[in-house]
């Protein structure tokens, strides 16, 4: 019997450069030109040089509605039940310069439930990118990221991820399904060259290796792709492109046992597309294909994005996306499809609100009978600036995933429901330590 499935996440409006590491809820960011009008973190943004440190800390309240999560005979979930504390610290610099632009971050959060067994729960992240435009039409860029988290469910709900972020440690808390940890580290680099005055070609190469603890699900993934990109017009441009992938075990059973490629197109409107420069549209089209366990399958791909402001600080943003993808939590191909949306802004200088939602559907795995899964997300948050550097935030959410019982047997790890809701409240600070303003014939 197929059923549906109710998730949202823990979610929290941050608008203006200062990131705490508690938030959970990435909005849209703002146009360059349009000014942060919040109180919070006001005056670092479009600095050209900068370094925070931001610290969270607060309690909340889990409530595991079904008490089945883990399958114990305790009403325990794998993130605790009932009163909880926590705790996060990041560290963020960046530096924007006429041709080089780079950013670093490091950043932890830990949970204490009292009433689990073993009450502490923390996930760790750090990273760094950098961006140099070499030449008129040459452009590089690499990065190189580590994270060490929980098995999560982060990545299967369907909401968005600004890649122009870094990741935020809290997140991979909050959608925790089992206390067994894994650590995994990506880097990757990527060149693009202007042909001519509209065509442009971009390649790039990817490695990602994760490490669980048990040693035997190990592996390491090699991923390279092209493209070429033709610009219409100004804000009109079309893409198609080719990337491979190419897994390798640490064990033999199933060293080679994932290979996949991607052939995609579309179009991308990187600017707004109407007359009031409001609201910005992309779109794209593809195939992917997977080879996996020995049998090769395919599926059609796409996304839609659609952002609108409103007003003089709201943002409004809508997507959707049929995907194929492979999760580290799970070990295997998951192809599905999903839809969020979301709305942030200010209701006074003072006070941020958001609010998303979304939804996910599809299987773990490509053979004849695999397991589904349906989910949606919700939730919502609203901070109050005490100052420039310090804000009280109030933030609600309710989750739940279901797997349909069609005789399959489940990913490794997981139950086939879970339910839950949660609350908290959070003192957050966030402290400037550099801050270098931009020159004032600076290139943006």
């Amino acid at each position: 019997m197929r059923r549906s499935v109710l998730v949202a996440g823990l979610m929290t409006a941050v608008l203006g450069a200062g990131v705490p590491a508690f938030a959970q809820f990435q909005p849209p960011r703002h146009r360059g030109e349009r000014p942060q009008r919040g109180l919070f973190g006001s005056g670092m943004s479009g600095a050209e040089q900068s370094l925070a440190l931001n610290v969270s800390f607060g309690a909340g309240y889990d409530n595991d509605l079904l008490g089945q999560a883990t399958g114990s005979s305790a009403p325990l979930g794998p993130r605790g039940v009932g009163q909880f504390g926590f705790a996060s610290a990041s560290l963020g610099y960046s530096v924007a310069k006429d041709s080089v632009t780079a950013s670093a971050n490091v950043g932890g959060t830990s949970q204490y439930y009292p009433q689990m067994e073993d009450p502490n729960m923390s996930s760790f992240t750090a990273g760094m990118k950098v961006s140099w435009q070499a030449a008129k039409r040459t452009s590089l860029s690499a990065s190189t990221g580590f994270a060490y988290s929980p098995n999560s469910l982060h990545s299967l709900y369907g909401l968005p991820v600004d890649a122009e972020r870094p990741p935020d440690s809290s997140d991979m808390l909050n959608y925790a399904i089992s206390g067994s940890a894994f650590s995994d580290w990506r880097t990757s680099a990527s060149i693009s060259q202007g042909l001519t005055e509209k065509l442009s070609a971009t390649a790039g190469y990817t490695f990602y290796a994760v490490d669980y603890n048990d040693q035997q699900s190990n592996y390491a993934a090699h991923s390279v792709m092209g493209r070429l990109t033709y610009q219409i017009s100004k804000s009109l441009g079309a893409y198609a492109g080719y990337g491979r992938t190419r897994t390798d075990y640490e064990t033999e059973r199933l060293d080679g046992g994932y290979g996949g490629r991607t052939i995609d197109a579309g179009v991308s409107f990187g600017e707004a597309v109407s007359l009031t420069r409001r609201t910005s549209l992309s779109f794209g089209t593809g195939v992917s294909g997977v080879d996996y366990a020995g049998e090769t399958s395919y599926a059609f791909t796409g996304h839609v994005q659609v952002g609108h402001e409103l007003g003089r600080s709201w943002t409004l943003t809508a997507q959707a996306q049929r995907f194929l993808s492979f999760y580290q939590t799970f070990g295997d191909p998951v192809v599905g499809s999903s839809a969020s949306g979301g709305v942030s802004g200010l209701l006074n200088r003072r006070i941020q609100f958001g609010a998303q939602g979304g939804w996910s559907s599809g299987t773990v795995g490509v053979s004849h009978l695999v397991p589904q899964f349906d989910s949606w997300t919700v939730g919502a948050s609203l901070r109050v600036a005490t100052s420039r550097n310090t804000g009280l935030s109030f933030s609600y959410a309710f989750f739940d995933y279901v797997f349909d019982d069609n005789g399959a047997p489940l990913p490794f790890g997981t139950q086939p429901q879970m339910r839950n809701q949660s609350a908290r409240v959070t003192f957050d600070l966030m402290v400037p330590l550099i801050t270098v303003a931009r020159r004032a014939n600076a290139s943006r």
